[in-house]
């Protein structure tokens, strides 16, 4: 006997008894609270800034350097996406032993404002020449029309240069012989392959990062608001500065429009990898 799916769908939700919505808040709770205590937000409570804070958004580097304390939000879709992204980590790992996963690196930015050291920690490094670095989305049709996101862009790019002064690549190479490679898997499972996006290594992705982060510390050392780059649904969704009194809703959405694109930086100092 077959149930006609039209019914079903049109049929009532049920309700969970008292025991079952118990059991739903605990275990909800008990994945909130293991996102809360990851590495990366432990960084970001203690305001330290990281390779992967980068290119985001500006103002909520600047609160975090100015030592304000972001309030907890919902982070059950990041939870899933670096659990997808560890069980990927380590189904390429088994594959391809060869590789390196989640190396410490430290990259440095010279910026007029300061010398910044970030630290961070690449998905996969290949020895032979790539830097891979593993995404997850609802859906893969957004990134197969617009590819990485700023963030993305400058996350990989810098990884890619601390790893290579790291001598976390092969001996002989050289930063032009350097890719570096975000890898997308559909987390809906709706799509059934990955989508992948490969250029070479390109220093003034390095270097607009550090414009990036310079133009944070003008704003916080002049008492300024800095730039809102993500969409404001996005910033309702993911960040926990949003929910706002109405003075510090206006001042979020006026934000500081610097033109930092087109600035130029002094001639950073030459680096040479460690011996």
């Amino acid at each position: 006997m077959t149930m006609d799916l039209s019914l079903i769908e049109q049929m009532a939700p049920r309700p969970m008894t008292v025991e079952e919505d118990r059991l739903a808040e605990e275990f909800y709770t008990a994945v909130q609270r293991a996102t809360n205590e990851t590495e990366r937000s432990l960084q970001s409570s203690a305001h330290r800034v990281g390779v992967s804070d980068l290119g985001f958004c500006s103002e909520r580097v600047r609160r975090h350097i100015a030592g304000e304390a972001e309030p907890v939000v919902d982070h059950l879709p990041a939870f899933i996406g670096t659990a997808l992204g560890d069980h990927i980590e380590e189904a390429v790992m088994e594959a391809f032993p060869g590789m390196i996963r989640q190396s410490e690196v430290t990259i440095t930015l010279y910026g007029d404002s300061g010398t910044f050291n970030l630290v961070g920690h690449p998905d996969l490094i290949d020895p032979k020449g790539r830097l891979i670095d593993v995404k997850t989305s609802d859906g893969l049709g957004k990134v197969r029309r617009t590819g990485p996101s700023q963030q993305q862009q400058f996350q990989r790019h810098c990884y890619a240069k601390a790893a290579w002064l790291e001598h976390l690549f092969d001996d002989g190479l050289t930063l032009d012989d350097i890719t570096v490679s975000n890898i997308w898997f559909d987390r809906s499972a709706r799509e059934r392959e990955a989508y992948v996006h490969t250029e070479p290594f390109d220093q003034r992705m390095v270097d607009a990062a550090t414009l990036w982060l310079d133009d944070v510390v003008y704003a916080f050392k002049n008492g300024e608001h800095a730039r809102k780059e993500p969409p404001r649904e996005m910033c309702y969704a993911a960040c926990g500065f949003v929910p706002l009194g109405a003075e510090e809703s206006a001042a979020w959405n006026e934000g500081q429009r610097r033109d930092w694109y087109w600035m130029r930086l002094p001639q950073p100092p030459t680096e040479t990898r460690t011996s």
